[in-house]
């Protein structure tokens, strides 16, 4: 005991160094997490920031246990995201409800749609191109181009 005692702490994290075992671990699980994945194609794998959060609300173990088996987050429901027009962001400014907007945009980063109804609404929704925006100004129809723009977010 006198021994130890005159050793002091420093003695016992030379015998018992975390670092091969944190690191064997954190292998072992790169190498599960990478099975998963090639076992279940179209798994979306969990960030950093996913997994912080996971701890600070409580459900770790849960996310853990996703990771193990699927490889990350494993698709609940066939959705689409389409992202909000320029047009839809005036309604609501307009119409009052610009927090509830912003709040799923944060989210989800646009409107949450079932994919069967999704082709209906993006049948037709391009994005201008920054080629196509020069040529507005360079041809004199832009103020047209931005009224389009602002009403269906494209072409």
């Amino acid at each position: 005991l006198r021994n130890k005692i005159e050793r002091g702490q420093s003695s016992i994290v030379h015998q018992l160094n975390p670092t091969p075992y944190l690191f064997t671990a954190s292998a072992a699980y790169f190498l599960v997490g990478l099975y998963a994945l090639s076992q279940h194609p179209g798994v979306e794998p969990f960030t950093g920031q996913e997994y912080l959060w996971s701890i600070r609300d409580g459900y770790f173990g849960e996310m853990i246990m996703q990771t193990l088996k699927y490889g990350g987050l494993w698709p609940v429901e066939d959705t689409s995201i389409l992202p909000f027009t320029p047009q839809e962001w005036w309604w609501s400014l307009r119409d009052g409800y610009l927090f509830e907007m912003m709040e799923q945009s944060a989210k989800n980063g646009g409107l949450v749609v079932d994919a069967s109804s999704a082709n209906d609404f993006v049948l037709g929704y391009n994005p201008f191109l920054p080629e196509e925006w020069g040529m507005a100004v360079r041809d004199g129809y832009l103020s047209d181009m931005i009224s389009h723009y602002m009403r269906n977010g494209g072409l």
